[in-house]
């Protein structure tokens, strides 16, 4: 399912407000977390529509590998790239930590609520972090 925006309601924004792309870029998001069935070890390749880098095969034993792959999925992936690619327990478990959009996140986690509990304790242990 894909997040509708429509581009009209932009154009109809007054003309000192900028459109963003973040803004209006449409992300896919899978009917269940138990949809996500890809690989949990191993290499994982990813197609050039969802990250076009030099190096498009990640190791998944490798945490900045599998943050950098799972966030090029998200961000750039349909939803039978997300079912194929993305393995639910290793999204569970980097969730907290990952760095992904906003409108992502929002969107995600308004449809998987384990999801925000799961990232909650860590925005909670950053933000006591960087007061104490």
């Amino acid at each position: 399912m894909q997040d509708e925006i429509s581009i009209s309601a932009c154009a109809s924004a007054p003309p000192d407000r900028r459109v963003f792309y973040r803004d209006i870029k449409p992300y896919d998001v899978p009917d269940s977390l138990d949809a996500l069935v890809g690989p949990a070890e191993g290499t994982l390749a990813l197609p050039h529509h969802v990250y076009w880098g030099p190096e498009h095969v990640f190791d998944l034993s490798n945490e900045w590998d599998r943050v950098d792959a799972y966030k090029a999925v998200l961000c750039e992936g349909r939803t039978e790239d997300m079912t194929r690619l993305l393995n639910g327990r290793i999204l569970r478990e980097l969730w907290p930590e990952m760095s992904i959009p906003t409108r992502l996140r929002v969107l995600w986690e308004s449809r998987f609520p384990t999801l925000a509990r799961s990232a909650a304790p860590a925005c909670a242990e950053r933000l006591v972090a960087d007061t104490g």
